[in-house]
């Protein structure tokens, strides 16, 4: 039987500065005991989206997971923030060959809100289908998704239909491979209203560090441009600019011990009401 993971404490502290002042950021995180009678077990922690103007509540959650089999997996979700002796929520995943093909399956239950939602994944070539479940949806169907790659003149084309039961969202991806550096994505969405929306992104790769990717919605008419650049290793920053809307960027830094993550989100032509947050998932 899994013991929750709320036992023993290790100090660990982080020093940020915004807006120039000082803060300093501390908390104490779990290193985790558990029983599981001779199966490994995986754990981890995680603070999510955390505003530096905002550090009394940091979002502390954790999860404790165990592979029973090379196809299954179970595991449990905590609130550390509670310290609770029993999990929020508890899941299964497993995968394996069927009809030709790979099939995922993951299934969830919140102990909290008496809910359980699903996922299922098939896939087969260049043929991909998921569909997400959720009790609390009326129509239990959530979302699915087909995903199929064909060959075009020699250039790869992906087509993605999706279909969200909310609002009974239609929606068609199409995904074009001009060369090795430069791709075209043309996407429209459609409700049940009838109201459609269409957006035009090109991604280029400027060099192996550095990518452009301007985007056009047909709509409204708003232009949107993300430069990313990779910083060595899986270390990213991306610079997402909206003209007359906000400027967000967002750097990922990834060590032995999980992946720091910081975003900035600045009103265009309003520095002064910034907003700043973290993540930080820890493996241990």
């Amino acid at each position: 039987a899994l013991r929750p993971p709320c036992v023993s404490f290790a100090p660990f502290r982080k020093h940020l500065r915004g807006g120039g002042d000082s803060v300093i950021w501390s908390f104490r995180f779990p290193q985790l005991r558990w029983i599981v009678g001779g199966v490994r077990a995986h754990a981890q922690v995680k603070v999510t989206d955390t505003k530096l103007n905002g550090l009394g509540s940091l979002n502390l959650a954790g999860s404790i997971e165990t592979d029973l089999s090379d196809q299954l997996t179970v595991g449990a979700e905590y609130d550390y923030n509670e310290c609770e002796q029993t999990p929020t929520e508890v899941y299964a995943r497993w995968s394996g060959d069927g009809a030709d093909g790979k099939v995922g399956l993951v299934g969830r239950l919140n102990l909290a809100k008496k809910s359980g939602n699903g996922e299922v994944s098939y896939a087969k070539g260049d043929t991909n289908i998921n569909a997400k479940l959720d009790t609390t949806n009326a129509a239990i169907l959530e979302e699915v998704e087909l995903t199929h790659g064909l060959k075009v003149q020699g250039k790869q084309l992906s087509l993605t239909p999706k279909y969200v039961s909310e609002g009974q969202k239609g929606s068609l991806s199409a995904r074009l491979a001009l060369n090795d550096a430069t791709t075209l994505e043309v996407e429209g969405e459609a409700d049940s209203a009838r109201d459609v929306d269409y957006t035009v992104r090109v991604s280029h790769d400027v060099n192996d560090n550095n990518r452009v990717t301007p985007e056009l919605n047909l709509k409204s008419g708003k232009m949107k441009y993300e430069w990313s650049r990779k910083l060595g290793g899986d270390n990213v920053l991306t610079a997402t600019a909206s003209p007359n809307d906000n400027v967000e960027l967002e750097w990922t830094d990834n060590g032995a011990r999980g992946a720091w993550t910081t975003k900035v989100n600045m009103p265009w032509g309003n520095i002064e009401g910034s907003d700043v947050s973290f993540a930080r998932k820890f493996n241990l």
